[in-house]
């Protein structure tokens, strides 16, 4: 798991269903990037962590980057 600052412990499955929930509510025209997944994670949901596990774990589901699940109109 994740410690957070208050010495809560966050498993790492319900960090990857909350990406997973950022990314499948993401307007598809502009997706989210993993700093923006960062930063969401941080403000609503108070969980810190660095951009690169965002990325890890993104990759470990097989969810491709921003650039590519962008859609053009």
């Amino acid at each position: 798991g994740l410690s957070q600052s208050n010495d809560e412990v966050i498993s790492n499955e319900k960090i990857k269903n909350l990406i997973k929930g950022y990314i499948t509510e993401e307007d598809i025209y502009y997706p989210y990037s993993d700093q923006r997944l960062t930063e969401l994670l941080k403000q609503k949901e108070n969980i810190v962590i660095a951009r690169r596990t965002v990325t890890k774990y993104r990759k470990l589901m097989d969810i491709p980057p921003a650039k590519l699940r962008r859609r053009y109109k």
